[in-house]
Order: structure tokens, then sequence, then C-alpha cells
């Protein structure tokens, strides 16, 4: 079991959620702040909450994981060129927003930070109208007219901003069973999803449908290149209590090199998450029998089990005969990852297998490498040979 003292203590998911949320902000904001582009970071907390948090200084809040980033990271870009960051937290509960407000009036950083109390949706045009490099992180309790691409377009077109979207998986999984005997049900996964139909045929209604949710956050800015057009991504984090999952999180970007960013984060949280669901259900399991049971944990990754060798169908895909030449730059990794909605490191891992075999070559490499089997950054050039 875990500490009672633990503020994560029977909210495993939260600690997944601000796992990833930690380490990409703390990516994300140093390149920006770093890259010159931009003079300004904003970041939003869209429903700021504070929802059951455990400790005082609400360090187990999404917005106290952000600030702490936040801070760290104005000192060090600060070192570098002056360079301001914002903090905007919206919550719409009177009760929760005074302690939000109490803590906002209370802070004394060098970041600043304003606090409204109104409903995400009222706040969108606001929102939308900040200068600089914004991060949307929309977390609300429900999904119903908030996580449609429709609502979200404001922020979606705007090629300085990435957002982060919970999908509540638990609760449209709860309406896609009632869709059939509530029309209304019906129609509000319609608005998100775009289409509730032919799902009886395919094997999992959950990637299918959120398939389609990212297909419709993307169509708010089609295009073709890699800065311009949405590019999406979705993280599954799991019900540590169960082997489904909870919720999705939602990413889109307006650069290739964001989604990257992003997948190699995502990656790194997914091993943690695999990690504390195997503990939890050892423990789940131990707490039901009484008894130690060595053998009760798994490391089984919520993805097939059969990852990498679907990873070498991609490459080979890529490289379809012998004798094909790819440059393997940064839009087209970038295309590799969120056509599969994989980790970066599944892709070299699958690479890795498919040099050692003879059957491709990356004539840059003077030996097979470990870890960046082809180097994106560098536009490699790989070939297939067998």
């Amino acid at each position: 079991m875990l500490d009672e003292s633990d503020p994560y203590d029977q909210r495993l998911q939260a600690k997944i959620k601000h796992s990833l949320l930690e380490t990409y902000l703390d990516r994300l904001v140093n390149i920006v702040g770093v890259g010159q582009a931009c003079n300004e970071f904003v970041y939003v907390d869209a429903f700021a909450g504070p929802w059951l948090s455990k400790t005082n200084d609400y360090s187990d809040t999404s917005f106290g994981v952000a600030l702490r980033i936040l801070e760290k990271a104005f000192l060090t870009v600060n070192a570098i060129r002056n360079f301001k960051i914002r903090a905007i937290f919206i919550e719409y509960d009177a009760k929760s927003f005074v302690e939000l407000q109490a803590f906002t009036n209370a802070y004394a950083g060098q970041v600043k930070v304003e606090c409204r109390n109104d409903k995400f949706q009222n706040c969108i045009p606001y929102l939308a109208n900040q200068s600089g490099f914004c991060f949307y992180l929309i977390d609300p309790k429900g999904w119903k007219d908030i996580v449609e691409a429709s609502v979200l377009r404001p922020l979606l077109i705007n090629q300085n901003a990435e957002l982060l979207v919970n999908v509540m998986w638990n609760f449209i999984k709860l309406a896609l069973g009632h869709s059939k005997k509530i029309p209304e049900h019906a129609e509000n996964l319609k608005k998100v999803f775009g289409s509730i139909d032919g799902l009886e045929n395919v094997a999992s209604k959950e990637e299918t449908l959120m398939l389609r949710y990212r297909k419709m956050l993307a169509a708010e800015q089609a295009g073709n290149d890699g800065r311009k057009r949405i590019w999406t991504m979705s993280f599954p984090v799991s019900d540590p209590s169960k082997t489904t999952t909870k919720y999705h999180l939602v990413f889109t970007t307006h650069s290739s090199r964001g989604l990257i960013e992003f997948a190699e984060q995502s990656s790194k949280t997914d091993k943690l998450q695999r990690q504390v669901v195997s503990t939890n259900r050892v423990n789940m399991k131990n707490q039901r029998h009484r008894t130690e049971d060595m053998f009760g944990g798994s490391s089984q990754t919520p993805k097939d089990a059969d990852q990498i060798d679907r990873m070498k169908t991609v490459w080979l895909e890529l490289l379809p005969a012998v004798g094909v030449k790819v440059e393997v730059n940064e839009l087209v990794f970038a295309r590799l990852v969120e056509a599969n909605d994989c980790y970066p490191n599944e892709l070299q891992s699958a690479l890795k297998e498919l040099v050692l075999a003879g059957v491709i070559v990356n004539p840059a490499a003077k030996k097979t490498r470990t870890v960046n089997v082809v180097n994106w950054k560098e536009n490699e050039v790989l070939e297939r040979m067998r």
C-alpha cells in the first residue's frame, strides 16, 4: 500500500497526469524561452480547481505542479534573456474558486498569476487573444459542450498554442452504451467524434473513436505544412484499480517538433504508469488474499504486446522494396509517430532489430546505435537492403 501521507493515495491517475504535465511543460517552456521566437509564455489551466488536494501548498494539484515548473523555467530563461511567464487559472465552482483566489492573491513568485471565476467556454475569446506562446490544459470533470473541436476551435487555430485535453473515456463509454436509447447522448457523442456509426464490427471502439476525435481536432486547420497543420497524439491514462482506460490526454500542436517532444515525454510517463498500475494491482490482490504474491506484478504495457513487431511493419511500409531510400527528417519521423500513435523509442527499437537483421541500413551510422538508430535531426537516409 502507498504511505497514507502520500498525496496521491487513492488518486493514482492524477499522479500519472501530473507526471506527464510536469515533464512536457518543463521541456516546452524552456524550448520556447530559449528559442527567441517570442517573449512571453502563457500557461492556462481551464478547470483549475483545486480538487481533492491533500497538501497545504497545493503541490499535488495541476496548477501547483505547473507553477513549480514555470518558476524554475523563469529563472533558467531569464539568465539568458528577458522572458515573461504568465499563468491564468479558471474555475467556475464558487467554493473552489475561493480557495484558488486566496492562493493566487498570496502567491509571490516570478510568474504573474491571475484567476477568473467563470465558465471555461465564456473565457475562450479572452484566452484566444493572449500574446506569446500559449499552453492550454483543459481538464474538466465532464465532456459535453467542452471538448468538442468546434468549441475549442479559437484555441486550436492559434499557431502559437498547444492544447492538452482530458477526454473522460469512462463517461464517454457510459454515454455510448445508452446512445441507442437516449437520442441526446447520441447527438452529444456525434459532436465530439463526428460519427458513432460502424462500431459494431471494429476490434476496439475506444481506439476507433479516439482516432475520430483526433481527426476532428486536426480538421479545424487542415494542411500539409508541418508548421501550420494540427498534429495530434493521445495518451491513455489507466484506471489503477481496473484494466481499462479512465481518460485520454489528447495533445495538439502546430509543430512537428512539438509532437515528437510530447511523444518522448509520454514514453517516460508510460513507463511510470506501468509501474504504478502493476504495483497497485499487486497490492489490491494481496489485500484480497491477505498474502504476498511475488509473481503478481506485470510490466505489460497497455499497448499491444507485439508493439515492436508492429513498428517493424511501419518501417517496412516506409521502405517497401529493396533499393528504396528515404530521408528521415523531422516531418517524416513526426508523421510516423502520429499515424501510429506510438513512442519514438518504440520506432527506434524496431528499426534497430531491422538493422541488425540486415533488412535496413543507415549509411550515416558507422555501427548500429543503441539509441537514435536514425537521427531525424540530421536528416539521415535509410535504405532497404532485402
